[in-house]
């Protein structure tokens, strides 16, 4: 709820100050968890902006498919209200959906993929 009204408030800026270009930063959770796109049954293969979401409900005149958590549902609908603010008052939008992301001092994801790069080579 939060992180939507958020997102609702940034588009509001946006408009307000005229700003040109907004970049939503979404995510993608890796494949043994539920996220956006994954429904604990079937694998990711060659996704791309396409892929609709999990479970279907009819909003915003198009079918916004709501996941099964709710980190997952706020992320769809934060996208789908960034994607119907594109375009409005000279605003442009896309949503972004990083698998990963690291920052100087990461001790939790990087470490290990120092580890098992240094065991391949």
């Amino acid at each position: 709820m939060f992180v939507l009204l958020g997102t609702h408030n940034v588009i509001d800026a946006c408009m307000e100050l005229n700003v040109k270009r907004l970049v939503y930063t979404s995510c993608i959770i890796y494949p043994s968890f539920p996220s956006i796109f994954f429904d604990d049954v079937h694998g990711i293969h060659n996704g791309n902006e396409t892929m609709p979401y999990v479970h279907s409900v009819h909003t915003l005149a198009t079918y916004l498919r709501i996941p099964n958590d709710h980190y997952s549902a706020t992320k769809a609908k934060g996208e789908a209200l960034v994607i119907k603010a594109n375009g409005t008052n000279g605003l442009l939008t896309c949503c972004i959906r990083p698998s990963s992301i690291f920052e100087p001092g990461d001790r939790l994801s990087m470490p290990s993929l120092v580890a098992a790069a240094r065991k391949e080579t």
